[in-house]
């Protein structure tokens, strides 16, 4: 789940990363409308860096940033990101989100 609470159009760069080794797999940038939330499934985003994840790539880090920040070092962060998944057992969705502010 991603919400751009700017009240501009603000394009964001996901950068995607295997949680296990750290490599890298990739950038995806794409422009939130003002005010609006997404639900962005880790599928679209592995498909869009081209990552087809092996049995011992479980798990994936996803870093946030304003896209603007590489030309414009004053670029501010409008965007709150949050993981969810669904419990069949529970038949509920569940917050698994953990929030770092601090920029690598």
């Amino acid at each position: 789940m991603f919400h751009n609470y700017s009240a501009f159009n603000t394009a964001y760069k996901f950068e995607i990363y295997d949680s296990r080794t750290g490599l890298y797999k990739g950038p995806y940038v794409a422009t939130a409308l003002a005010n609006t939330t997404y639900m962005i499934p880790m599928s679209t985003l592995q498909a869009q860096v081209g990552w087809a994840p092996t049995a011992t790539e479980g798990h994936a880090n996803v870093i946030i940033f304003n896209a603007d920040i590489a030309t414009n070092p004053n670029a501010i962060y409008y965007g709150y990101a949050g993981q969810m998944i669904y419990n069949n057992a529970l038949q509920a969705y569940i917050n698994m989100s953990q929030i770092c502010n601090v920029a690598h």
